[in-house]
């Protein structure tokens, strides 16, 4: 109900990369280390936006990101992120 801030932007591309990268690697959690060049290209209001992520490099467990967050084929904020993912004690079955 409240109008988007840039942190919760940047936290919730964060939150989805680890989630989706602890499903189908061998890691369980993530860190958010660093956001970089954040740009807002249009005011955020209210409403559903969707965050896509993309990999730019990766270093072990260490690894960037690009993400936008988009509503209607519409860019509003863009940026760069940095995780460090956990590595996890036991593989998945």
């Amino acid at each position: 109900e409240e109008e988007p801030t840039l942190a919760a932007i940047v936290e919730a591309a964060a939150q989805n990369v680890i989630f989706i990268a602890s499903l189908y690697r061998d890691f369980d959690g993530g860190v958010l280390t660093a956001m970089k060049k954040v740009t807002l290209l249009k005011p955020l209001e209210k409403g559903s936006y969707k965050v896509e992520s993309v990999i730019s490099a990766r270093l072990d467990n260490f690894s960037i990101f690009t993400f936008k967050l988009s509503q209607d084929d519409e860019v509003f904020v863009e940026g760069q992120m940095s995780i460090v993912m956990n590595a996890r004690k036991e593989k998945l079955k």
